[in-house]
């Protein structure tokens, strides 16, 4: 005896041949009776895997799109998620202009002529050579997502040199650690990685050796500048972002922070990194100090 299964919920149709060749069987012997008979099994038979093939077939396909949907469901939620975390997980303050967020600085009893600092090559040199200048003071790092403001430094220059104006640079590791290079190493970072591209620095440019700009034991350079100009935000950021002890509301905020000198040596306005926007914020500061004699 032979059976024939349907999967459950498989669709089994009704197969016309086997309809007409019973009619037929009606007319004949019972030995062409049992030959009808064979035939309508067969017939069925064909009839049953062809219906079951089409409809597994049709399963097959809708879980095939169902599982596509599923993938690019899974794909676009998963790089939202990568996208969010990204920007969720940026260091620092947010990659916006903020032209108000600058300060004026106090009348100081001092100037940045007193001090020294270390050069690249590890000598030291006075400050008073900037003499009659007007000076943008800036620490920098080479993997901060503000690294491309160096970009913005050698036009800045060529745009005021005639009038005498020089940036000094001051590598720092103290924010997210983003500046991890040794002086002898900060160079080769600056044009191979970022800003990269074999950017070199304007000779006016003047990239001075690491020094610490908060804490315990930050630069006298920079206790000094940051006692003359007041803050120029409410809040200073992370604490496991910054890389020191203490944190004093004064503190400097983050890399690419700027101080304006005059050609006295005296520090004049306070940048936050945010107040750049290629240099557009800056520079009529930088023309008003131009104006005033030395």
């Amino acid at each position: 005896m032979m059976f024939a299964y349907a999967a459950p919920g498989d669709q089994v149709l009704a197969s016309p041949a086997r309809t007409d060749l019973r009619k037929r069987s009606s007319t004949h012997s019972s030995g062409d009776a049992w030959m009808v008979s064979a035939t309508v099994f067969v017939c069925d038979r064909q009839f049953f895997v062809q219906s079951v093939y089409k409809t597994r077939l049709h399963r097959s396909w809708q879980r095939a799109s169902f599982a596509v949907m599923i993938s690019q469901l899974l794909f676009s939620t998963l790089l939202a998620f990568v996208v969010f975390a990204a920007e969720k997980e940026q260091p620092g303050p947010k990659l916006v202009d903020e032209a108000t967020r600058w300060s004026q600085c106090k009348d100081a009893n001092q100037s940045i002529y007193d001090f020294q600092v270390e050069t690249l090559q590890g000598q030291f040199t006075d400050l008073s050579q900037y003499k009659g200048q007007v000076l943008l003071v800036i620490n920098v790092a080479t993997f901060c997502a503000y690294t491309q403001q160096y970009t913005d430094f050698n036009p800045m220059i060529e745009s005021n040199e005639a009038g005498g104006f020089t940036i000094l640079a001051f590598p720092c590791n103290q924010f997210y650690l983003q500046e991890p290079a040794e002086n002898h190493e900060i160079m080769n970072g600056i044009t191979m990685v970022r800003p990269g591209n074999g950017w070199k620095p304007h000779q006016n440019l003047h990239i001075y050796g690491k020094v610490e700009v908060n804490g315990v034991n930050h630069h006298p350079l920079y206790e000094f500048l940051k006692d003359s100009c007041p803050q120029t935000v409410n809040q200073i950021g992370k604490t496991n972002e910054l890389i020191y002890n203490p944190i004093r509301a004064n503190d400097i905020t983050w890399n690419f922070e700027k101080f304006l000198i005059d050609r006295q040596g005296r520090p004049r306005f306070r940048f936050h990194p945010t107040a750049w926007s290629h240099g557009e914020v800056v520079q009529p500061f930088i023309q008003r100090l131009m104006s005033e004699q030395a």
